[in-house]
């Protein structure tokens, strides 16, 4: 493989907004499958047992929260973007869908959507899957915290002074990094020949 492709995959998958969720839907699955073989080997307390009515009143509720709350982040991201690219620059579009706490939350909400719905199809009379609801109920409360991030990350990168700031950080962290200088800020550090001087005779 060429360092062109090396390169364009490597893009593609940095602006990918599909491929951690899609990750995280299958990590989701696989974990309820194996919380299920755990479940059966492990034995619980009392206390987090749990009656078929209730495992499934419980999975259902999480499976449609999470459902409902990852159409909220994406819909609050689709508005957030309509207006930054329409004060600014369309440019800004990159900067949000690339942004890792968007593909973080989307990626623990929709993880959390298949490992309770891999759940609630195994919840009969005579088995339920305790280890399984609490394991869920826990990663409700992951994903709401997550969310709460979320939307404060959002709501600072949404003002205009934020806005400007990030490409100018940037490209201020490119020329560094392409000038051996770490990200530093180039025209902190770039004046004109003799401008300091004089500066410093006048």
């Amino acid at each position: 493989m060429t360092w062109s492709r090396r390169f364009r995959a490597r893009e593609y998958l940095r602006g990918s907004l599909w491929l951690l969720p899609l990750v995280g839907a299958i990590l989701g699955a696989l974990f309820g499958l194996l919380g299920q073989l755990v479940d059966q080997s492990v034995d619980l307390p009392a206390s987090w047992e749990y009656s078929p009515s209730t495992a499934s009143t419980v999975l259902a509720a999480i499976v449609g929260a999470t459902a409902a709350l990852t159409g909220f982040v994406v819909t609050v991201t689709v508005l957030v973007v309509q207006m930054a690219t329409g004060t600014f620059s369309a440019r800004y579009m990159r900067l949000w869908y690339r942004h890792r706490m968007l593909k973080a939350t989307l990626a623990v909400l929709i993880g959390t959507l298949t490992f309770s719905f891999s759940l609630l199809r195994r919840v009969e009379d005579n088995y339920v899957p305790n280890l399984g609801v609490t394991v869920a109920g826990a990663l409700v409360v992951v994903s709401l915290l997550l969310f709460l991030l979320f939307f404060d990350r959002f709501t600072w990168r949404s003002r205009r002074r934020s806005m400007l700031r990030r490409p100018r950080s940037r490209f201020s962290t490119t020329l560094g990094k392409r000038f051996g200088r770490s990200g530093r800020p180039i025209w902190r550090s770039w004046h004109p020949t003799g401008s300091r001087e004089s500066g410093r005779r006048s």
